[in-house]
């Protein structure tokens, strides 16, 4: 019986979980290790304010994710217009989420965690970058996420233990975020142009 699935799609699932696998690692052993001589009271605040604003995740990415990739599959000469109408679509919707965090903390209510809550919702805007993904999942080139992702975390966890030594306070591990999600949209920017630029020099069309 012939297999549904390719060569190409057990490689992407390798990177995959090779991906899974390195990120439950570092945030099972290595994480709670920098963060304990952070101090619980600094570091809960930090959770409870990305707890808050996780609720709102689902009208942030607005389920674009199935229906880009899926199109992108069929219709791959129509790539382009695809990621431009979902990153629009999810500027529109971060645009309304972070302007009714701002009204609601300085206009309905006062909360000694405003500056946390501004700085998280701000970061969003950020991860507006990983439409690209839905790009990569549909071309099966996992690698990229993968270098993107490990290259990402190895920085931010770099920083984060500079933080903890340097006795730095709980603002500068919420910019980590910000930063986070800045460093992998950048990454798959590079990553991209240059396969782009050599499959246009091999004569292919990069559908992008």
């Amino acid at each position: 019986m012939a297999s549904v699935f390719s060569k190409k799609d057990f490689i992407a699932t390798n990177w995959f979980t090779l991906e899974k696998i390195i990120q439950l690692i570092v945030g099972a052993f290595i994480i709670p290790k920098i963060f304990s001589s952070l101090g619980t009271v600094d570091i809960g605040k930090l959770k409870f304010v990305e707890s808050v604003l996780g609720m709102l995740t689902p009208l942030f990415f607005l389920g674009l994710s199935a229906i880009c990739i899926r199109e992108i599959v069929f219709k791959p000469k129509q790539s382009q217009r695809i990621l431009a109408t979902a990153f629009y679509l999810r500027l529109i919707s971060w645009l309304v989420i972070f302007t009714g965090v701002v009204i609601y903390f300085n206009i309905f209510k006062e909360s000694p965690l405003t500056s946390l809550y501004l700085i998280i919702a701000f970061s969003y805007l950020f991860k507006l970058t990983d439409v690209f993904e839905y790009y990569l999942l549909a071309k099966k080139w996992t690698k990229i996420i993968f270098i993107s992702k490990i290259t990402s975390l190895s920085i931010i966890v770099s920083l984060q233990y500079y933080g903890v030594i340097k006795q730095l306070d709980v603002y500068y591990f919420a910019k980590l975020i910000i930063l986070d999600f800045l460093l992998q949209g950048l990454i798959y920017i590079f990553i991209l142009n240059i396969k782009r630029n050599s499959l246009l020099k091999n004569g292919s069309s990069p559908g992008l």
